[in-house]
């Protein structure tokens, strides 16, 4: 390059931003647009490879080929009605992932709100200046944003079939299979949200705990204000709320989670009942032991008391929640 080139180069580079700052102003559409996208919020999983050197071909490179886990086909009753087998007729063309590409498309998920996060940045700098590049940097911002709404689509579609698995256990008089595949499908959004592939699992194994868990509490707080409304009525009815009520919704109460508690502890061995029994007081008329005093009467540690406590809790736990029973908190 001769001087007078080179001379002509930095006259047109010192020139510039007075051509972008003599240029028309950002119309009050677009600065609203700018502000609105330079200060959302973009969350995802960090992972120390993204502001790795060279990554970003490897990352949004070409998509693994294979076929997922064969699919098992969910045959509705004939209860179910004609809604629930059109749903399900249209995820069999959805096709499962393979773990390959299953980690794929969680890294360019969350790699594609990376590069946008960083273009953030840059958007927030030309909205500050009011520049004439704050156009193409929200056009940046929000087409790495899509691109990774996209990834996250593919990934729920794929992964649908798992909610249908866990509602249909929901579904009764009171639960209606719309209002669960909506929570669940919810459920199943977060979890993607969430999900971190550094960990090793598979999606599903995380999702199906997270979509479970949805549903329970949602059928139970369902089933709870039920109750509530069913109280409310009597109490209209009755006029008024006699003195002593409060404790005979409390022995209420307490029959209920007696009566719950006799239907699913059957499953347990006899030690895991024994123990619990006496360690709640379940039996009428029974005051709860120590730790302490029940180790005396069997003869062991109190260390083994409470391990056995501990498993027997969990379990019922587990039958309480298939049964759609709400036990009190325990730690």
């Amino acid at each position: 390059m001769t001087a007078t080139s080179a001379n002509k180069v930095v006259s047109r580079v010192k020139k510039a931003p007075q051509r972008l700052s003599a240029g028309r102003a950002p119309s009050a559409e677009l600065l609203e647009k700018a502000l609105a996208a330079s200060t959302r919020t973009i969350e995802y999983i960090l992972h120390p490879e993204f502001d790795r050197p060279g990554i970003r071909a490897s990352i949004l490179g070409t998509y693994p080929t294979g076929e997922g886990p064969f699919a098992k086909k969910f045959r509705p009753s004939s209860a179910s009605g004609h809604e629930l087998q059109s749903y399900v007729g249209e995820l069999s063309f959805a096709p499962l992932l393979s773990k390959e590409q299953e980690q794929y498309l969680f890294r360019k998920m969350n790699y594609l709100r990376h590069l946008a996060a960083l273009s953030q940045v840059k958007l927030a700098k030309s909205f500050k200046r009011k520049d004439e590049s704050l156009a193409e940097r929200l056009e940046a911002f929000e087409t790495l944003l899509s691109k990774a709404d996209a990834t996250r689509e593919q990934i729920i579609n794929a992964n649908l079939r798992l909610v249908i698995s866990i509602a249909k256990k929901y579904v009764n008089a009171a639960n209606t299979f719309d209002e669960l595949i909506s929570e669940g499908n919810m459920s199943l959004l977060q979890a993607a949200e969430k999900f971190d592939i550094s960990r090793g699992n598979r999606f599903s194994t995380y999702a199906t705990r997270a979509i479970r868990n949805n549903l329970y509490h949602y059928v139970l707080d369902k089933h709870r204000k039920r109750q509530q409304v069913n109280l409310a009525e009597d109490e209209v009815l009755t006029g008024a709320v006699q003195e002593g009520t409060n404790e005979q919704i409390c022995e209420s109460r307490l029959n209920y989670v007696r009566k719950s508690l006799a239907r699913i502890m059957s499953k347990l061995d006899e030690q895991k009942q024994a123990i619990i029994r006496s360690r709640f007081g379940l039996d009428y008329n029974q005051t709860p032991l120590t730790l302490k005093e029940i180790a005396q009467g069997m003869g062991v540690s109190r260390e083994r008391v409470r391990q056995i406590q501990t498993r027997a809790m969990r379990e019922l736990l587990v039958l309480a929640e298939a049964e759609m029973i709400e036990l009190p908190e325990y730690e």
